[in-house]
């Protein structure tokens, strides 16, 4: 089930931070104002202690890593796709926090809304977050994991653009903030997904690691600069140059992802090793294309399978382990040797 539903079960496990940010946000405001800004912070942070110490003790490894030689592999940086999505990490964090952190300024100063008000906005967001992070994971078993995660960050930054710059009103806030919490969810939940899917489960804790990096950096970036542009752009009284600075960021970090699957939107991923390489032929049925993306999670997923793959009655293999005839048959056989081909002339140019 975790092979199979690998986007949904993620999306399960991060929907957990939306669930929290429902009760934390109004708390932590709650001792903001009775409290001090010094405890609330203390409070907040052994709250946050204590509950993952405890998490951390039922934590258990469901798949069994390989030891690495290298603690961390600095060769996926020779991979275009990973300088992709290692771009689009730093524009989508940069744009990610600018909601977040100005959407209740602009409530209060803009739209003249109370503070309550304003405050709901963020509990709004983590709602809508939640259930965002449950659906796209549904979602991306069917248009796959990089369509889906490009399709959040593109719909997410639109949101910004199209509800919260033109208007001001407490309906168009209350709307761009559950449109963008649906949909900035999925940026969460579906980034492991396309590691996994990309290069395996084997290789994952690395390359997120390294991932990170690039989520650092757009953190240390996205909420200072936006701020930066309000107080000397818009005067600590004009949002529109941060709203749009933040709109077009997220839109950069969209094109980034497509840009990871090949230069255009595609039904399965491609894999690192070359027998685990496949895709759906425009004359396979929507049927036989799910059949055809099970299919290469399993063989990514299962050391034995992958095993299987290299073997040269490699046609026989899927016609008895998973049933392939007919022109589904032919389609993954026309990708593995696609792929090989690639493989070799890759070998040739680097020697």
């Amino acid at each position: 089930w975790f092979t199979k539903r690998r986007a949904l079960a993620v999306g399960i496990a991060v929907a957990g931070s939306g669930v929290g940010g429902l009760w934390l946000t109004p708390a932590t405001d709650r001792m903001i104002t009775g409290l001090g800004t010094a405890w609330a912070l203390r409070i907040t942070g052994i709250i946050v202690f204590a509950v993952n110490s405890v998490a951390s003790l039922f934590m258990r490894n469901r798949l069994r890593v390989q030891a690495r030689e290298k603690i961390v592999d600095f060769s996926i940086f020779r991979d275009h796709r990973f300088l992709f999505i290692f771009a689009g990490g730093i524009c989508g964090t940069t744009a990610y926090f600018t909601p977040l952190f100005s959407l209740p300024s602009f409530a209060i100063q803009v739209s003249g809304k109370s503070h309550d008000f304003a405050t709901n906005l963020i509990t709004i967001i983590n709602a809508a977050s939640t259930v965002g992070r449950i659906a796209t994971g549904q979602i991306a078993a069917s248009l796959g994991s990089i369509n889906t995660l490009s399709l959040c960050t593109c719909i997410a930054s639109l949101s910004v653009l199209v509800l919260w710059l033109p208007f001001q009103s407490g309906g168009t806030l209350v709307a761009c903030a559950i449109v963008y919490g649906l949909f900035c969810g999925g940026f969460i939940g579906l980034v492991p997904v396309v590691m996994a899917e990309l290069w395996g489960v084997q290789r994952i804790a690395t390359i997120i690691g390294l991932l990170y990096i690039a989520n650092f950096i757009g953190t240390m970036i996205g909420a200072p600069s936006s701020g930066a542009i309000l107080d000397n752009v818009g005067h600590g009284i004009d949002f529109k140059p941060s709203i749009i600075f933040s709109g077009l960021v997220g839109t950069e970090s969209s094109s980034r992802s497509i840009s990871s699957g090949g230069g255009c939107l595609v039904m399965l991923s491609e894999f690192p090793t070359p027998r685990a390489t496949f895709f759906a032929s425009e004359s396979l049925s929507l049927i036989e294309k799910r059949k055809l993306m099970k299919l290469k999670t399993s063989i990514a997923d299962d050391e034995g399978l992958a095993g299987n793959c290299a073997d040269a009655d490699f046609a026989q293999f899927l016609a008895t382990k998973f049933k392939l005839t007919g022109k589904l048959l032919d389609s993954v056989l026309y990708a593995v040797a696609c792929a090989e081909k690639r493989a070799e002339l890759s070998a040739r140019s680097w020697l």
